[in-house]
Formats: C-alpha cells, sequence, structure tokens
C-alpha cells in the first residue's frame, strides 16, 4: 500500500498516512504490480513530484499496470470500504498553471492529457478536470482520459471541464477496451468529434454512467463511436450539443449496443439530434429515444424500446403516438443543450415502468446505485421505479360523524411489511386522541382504519413516516423509496370529523302574554340543513311564513284562540354537515 496526501510532511515515503508521499506522481515512480495507491482528498498536478518538470504540458498521470489507484480519502482510514470519494473530493487537474478561468479560459498552459491510461489499470474515486488537448497529434485528442490500446478499469469518477482540439474532450480510446463504471462526464468539449467521449475500435464497456452537456464543434456532442462495437448499459445521455450531426451520439460504422439507456433533451444542428447512424448497425433494447431536437437519422434496430416520432413494430412501443410519452419527472428542452439541468427518472405514472426485457439486463443496479430488476419486469430507461405511495386517500365522505374512518393507501406496486408503525396521524382541536386501530390489505392497496373521538370536533389525515420496514415482494425486499428512510414519506388527505350533534334554540321578542301574531327565530349551534316547516309541532296554532338556512330559521305563529301557545322542535330533524342529527 502506498499513501498520498497533498501537503503531506513526516518521510515523505508513502508508507502511511503520517508519512504520505505528497503528490501522486511520487507514488506512480515507485509502485509495484498488484499494489494499491490511497490518495486523500485534495488537488494534484501532473506536473508536480520528483522527477517531472514545472508547468509541462507533455505531463500527465500515468497508470500503471496492474496497479490500483484509490482516491476519496479522508487520511486517516485503514480499510478502502471506510472511504467516501464522494464527500472527498480528490481532484487530478491539469491547470498546471492554476490560473483557470471558467468557460475554459486560462488554458493555454494546461497538460495536454490530465490521465493516460495503461492495461489492467485501476483508477477510482476522482474528478479529472482542465485537460487541454490543442497541440499536435497525439496531443490534440483526449484531454481527461487518453487511452492508446490500453484498457484500464475506470470507476466512481467525475471527467469534466476538459477539451481536445480534434476529439474526445473528456474520453479518448483508441483501439481500447477499457471499463468504465459509474461515471460522470460532463462539460467537455471537442472542436471536431466526440465532446464527452471518443470510442475508435475496440469494445469500450460503459454502465451506469452519465454524459451530458458536452459539446463538439462538428458530430458527437456527447459520444462519437468510430468503427466501435461500444456497449452502454444504465446509461442517461442528455443535454449535450453538436453542430453538425449526433448530438447525443455519432455511430460512424460499427456495432454498438445501448441497453437501458435514454438519449434525450440533446441537440443537432442539422441531423440526428438523438443520434446518427452512418455504416452503423447500433441497437437498442429497453432503451428510451424522446425529447431531443431530432430523434434518429439512420437505421437501428430496437426491442422493447420507445422511440418519439417512430413505430419499430414488434416488441417497441409507438412513439407516434403521443400517449407513449416516456413522463421523465423533469426533462430539458432541446434547445437548452449543452446542459446538466434535468431528471429523466420516470413519473410513477409512466407506461414504462415494467415494460422491458429482463434478458437484455447485464447488470444488477440501476444508475442510482438501486436493484436494476424490482416487482418481477425491468423498467425501460437507465433508472428502475422505487417502490412509493400513490396516494392516501378518504375511503368515505368529509366532514364525517362515524366512530371510525379509513384511508386507503395505494402503492405503486405489490409491497409488504405494512403495519400501524409506518403511520402518523395529524389530528386537529379535539380529535387528538384519535388512534390507529387496524391496517390490513396486501399487494399494491392497503385499508388504515382510525378511531375517532367520540363528542368532539376536528380533522384526522393521515401521512406515512418512510423507516424502511416497507418493501416490495423481491427476495429481498426494496424498501419504500429505495434505500434511505424518509425518502418514501407521503402526505395523506384529511377528514373533518364533527361527532357533537348541533342544539337549537328558541326565541321571540313578543310580551307575554301577548294579543297579536307571535315572531319566533330557531337558533342552531351550527348550520344545518333539512330543517322545514313541517318539523314544526305546534299547540293553539299555525305557522306561517316560515324562511331560513344555515343556523337560523323564522316564521310566525298565528294562535287558534286564547290560551297557552307553544312550539316544539323534535330530536334529529335537522342534521349538520356530517350528518348529526339536532338534539
Amino acid at each position: 500500500m502506498l499513501y498520498v496526501r497533498a501537503g503531506a510532511s513526516g518521510a515523505n515515503d508513502g508508507t502511511s498516512w503520517a508519512n504520505a508521499f505528497p503528490t501522486l506522481q511520487d507514488a506512480l515512480a515507485v509502485a509495484t504490480s498488484g499494489q494499491q495507491i490511497w490518495v486523500a482528498a485534495g488537488t494534484y498536478y501532473p506536473d508536480e513530484g520528483d522527477g517531472q518538470t514545472d508547468n509541462d504540458r507533455s505531463s500527465t498521470f500515468l497508470l500503471r499496470e496492474n496497479v490500483a489507484i484509490y482516491g476519496g480519502f479522508a487520511g486517516n482510514e485503514t480499510a478502502l470500504e471506510q472511504r467516501d470519494w464522494l464527500a472527498n473530493v480528490t481532484i487530478l487537474s491539469g491547470d498546471l498553471d492554476q490560473d483557470d478561468t471558467p468557460n475554459f479560459g486560462n488554458r493555454a498552459n494546461n497538460a495536454y492529457h490530465v490521465v493516460t491510461g495503461a492495461n489492467n489499470a485501476t483508477l477510482d474515486g476522482f474528478t479529472i478536470t482542465a485537460g487541454n488537448a490543442n497541440g499536435a497529434w497525439p496531443n490534440n485528442i483526449g484531454g481527461g482520459i487518453y487511452n492508446n490500446n490500453a484498457s484500464p478499469t475506470l470507476r466512481n469518477l467525475t471527467i469534466s471541464g476538459n477539451q481536445a482540439g480534434v476529439s474526445g474532450g473528456g474520453i479518448y480510446n483508441n483501439n481500447a477496451s477499457p471499463t468504465l463504471r459509474n461515471l460522470t462526464i460532463s462539460g467537455n468539449r471537442a472542436t471536431s468529434v466526440g465532446g464527452g467521449v471518443y470510442n475508435n475500435g475496440g469494445t469500450p464497456s460503459f454502465s451506469n454512467v452519465t454524459i451530458s452537456d458536452n459539446q463538439a464543434n462538428w458530430n458527437g456532442g456527447g459520444v462519437f463511436n468510430s468503427s466501435s462495437n461500444a456497449s452502454f448499459a444504465n446509461i442517461t445521455i442528455s443535454g449535450n450539443r453538436a453542430t453538425n450531426d449526433g448530438g447525443g451520439v455519432f455511430n460512424n460504422g460499427g456495432t454498438p449496443s445501448f441497453s437501458n439507456v435514454t438519449i434525450s433533451g440533446n441537440q443537432a444542428g442539422v441531423n440526428g439530434g438523438g443520434v446518427y447512424n452512418s455504416a452503423s448497425t447500433p441497437s437498442f433494447a429497453n432503451s428510451i429515444i424522446w425529447g431531443n431536437n431530432s430523434q434518429v437519422s439512420g437505421s437501428a434496430t430496437y426491442s422493447y424500446s420507445l422511440v418519439q416520432s417512430l413505430n419499430p413494430g414488434g416488441t417497441n412501443l409507438d412513439g407516434t403516438d403521443a400517449a407513449n410519452d416516456p413522463r421523465f419527472v423533469n426533462p430539458i428542452l432541446a434547445t437548452a443543450a449543452p446542459t446538466t439541468t434535468g431528471n429523466y427518472r420516470l413519473q410513477l405514472t409512466s407506461l414504462l415502468i415494467n415494460a422491458g426485457d429482463n434478458g437484455a439486463n447485464s447488470s444488477t443496479t440501476d444508475l442510482d446505485g438501486n436493484p436494476r430488476i424490482i416487482d418481477g419486469t425491468i423498467d425501460l430507461g437507465p433508472y428502475e421505479a422505487m417502490p412509493a405511495v400513490l396516494s392516501i386517500s378518504r375511503a368515505s365522505a368529509s366532514p364525517t360523524n362515524a366512530a371510525t374512518v379509513a384511508f386507503t393507501v395505494t402503492f405503486n406496486m405489490p409491497v409488504s411489511g405494512v403495519g400501524a408503525g409506518d403511520f402518523v396521524l395529524a389530528t386537529t382541536d379535539r380529535q387528538n386522541g384519535a388512534t390507529i386501530s387496524s391496517v390490513a390489505g396486501s399487494g399494491s392497496t392497503w385499508t388504515v382504519t382510525v378511531t375517532t373521538v367520540a363528542d368532539a370536533t376536528g380533522t384526522i389525515g393521515l401521512n406515512l413516516v418512510d423507516n424502511d420496514t416497507i418493501g416490495t415482494t423481491d427476495s429481498p425486499p426494496v424498501p419504500l423509496g429505495g434505500s434511505g428512510a424518509g425518502n418514501g414519506d407521503f402526505t395523506g388527505e384529511v377528514y373533518a370529523v364533527d361527532r357533537i350533534a348541533p342544539t337549537v334554540t328558541l326565541s321571540s321578542p313578543a310580551p307575554n302574554p301577548t294579543n297579536s301574531t307571535i315572531p319566533v327565530t330557531v337558533t342552531f349551534s351550527e348550520n344545518v340543513s333539512g330543517f322545514v316547516a313541517g318539523d314544526l309541532t305546534v299547540s293553539n296554532g299555525s305557522v306561517s311564513g316560515f324562511t331560513g338556512s344555515g343556523a337560523t330559521y323564522s316564521f310566525t305563529v298565528i294562535p287558534d284562540e286564547q290560551g297557552d301557545v307553544t312550539v316544539n322542535i323534535g330530536a334529529d330533524v335537522a342534521q349538520d354537515a356530517a350528518g348529526n342529527g339536532n338534539t
């Protein structure tokens, strides 16, 4: 094991964190086959270290065969699994004189290639940025990573802000078959082709990769495949731009394959905003091509896929039918490219959920790191829909005076493990004492029954609190919202509960005794309905001019003869909004 930590003191011999090498080049110079190099958070430049020439644009981090380099350490770990490469950002930068400005400013003296690959090498947990391949060949290709006849394993990398004078602003693979997994390739530029990635020959394997905000001034804003049999699985290619053809992908020869890929929000100045195929026979399975300024130019084979404005038939969805819109969570317009914005997960109501072919899948996880197949059938695109609550709705009318009320909880797929502990009541007023009395159901529909408080008013709402006890019926079960308590929380509907009966009083301004008609006012304690003149029982008189609504009514009693006149109102002749009859 060799250790690297920027600014390290001690012996600087790489034998421990305390004695770490201060530069990555120092570790690469002495690393032998089978060793690992652990690199702490910080920024490292290829012209720094023993044997390097300051500001030498040809300097590069040359990977070593059979040596694995891991970034993302805080500088005190004793096991690889303790590192957090997302929190402990470790940068390999080509900004040799450390004066770059936004939008590729001050790049004239940057390194041509930040990283140069080697067979059987591993690079894992880094941000690779500020490469500027603008020299003479081969220093005009592969600004971020340059793999020439080299097939390293590249994992957990962000490749951003690199450029090339010809091709492969982010990555250039020439007759190379690297394994590339869990990458973000964004904000890279190429003057000619392959703003994000250029593959020439070989069989590079991309999985769980986001390719966005890349730009080529000619063809292939996101990816350019030249006679390459590259494979792409669980990939989002979005927000890329090509001045000419192939905003997302340009395939020139070869037979690249795409499975569970979403290509959306890309722009081309001429043809193939999503994909441009020239003398190439790409295949697409479980994939979505939708929302580009134009979709596909040239022929391809499709299975279990959706291509806007195209109906390939067979197992594919009809892309000419607007009803088959993928329903992305938050797609972008292609005119916004180049950009990294957009959310290409599927809404829970998308028809593309459970619409794919399991046999075309080669991954155990989706682009979010969640299990790839949930609820039996794979979804289209790189994201698998997680179990989630679709609705928590009242099962009966509101307001109500019922002793119990029920809520219907609907999930987007069959789940198990649903219990009272997964819910909380949101109550007001005197219904604060309401309790959950039962939870029953199966599959995707469950009923939660709540006992209300007698002789009390208030509201009762039901909310689900995700504590990862609810999961799918898969083995092992996938928790609600995917791993992580709280990401499946849901706020449900609310009942207005009124279990207090309205009361009634009668009053009259007439003197007692009187020798005239008697005006009477009826006042209920709340608004009621159903109260009519026929609900009055009058002795020694008759009712005239009955009128009113809500809580107040009035009428006149015309006495029949001398003597007492009485007016009575029976119980339950008028009802409040909850159905309580008056007392």
